[in-house]
């Protein structure tokens, strides 16, 4: 039963590593093709490393 939750768990965070993955490459070819850079995006960006980094 340990070893059932830890790979639930292990799961959970490659599924949330892979989400903020994605939500940097869409900040990121937002930034590069649009030229979109305001705070908005900025912030989002920073938020998503920093949770990245905690996890």
């Amino acid at each position: 039963m340990n070893f059932e939750f830890k790979n639930l768990s292990n799961k959970k965070m490659s599924i949330l590593f892979y989400v903020f993955l994605t939500i940097n490459g869409l900040i990121l070819i937002s930034k590069l093709f649009f030229g979109t850079l305001n705070d908005q995006t900025d912030f989002l960006f920073g938020i998503s490393y920093f949770l990245l980094f905690i996890i």
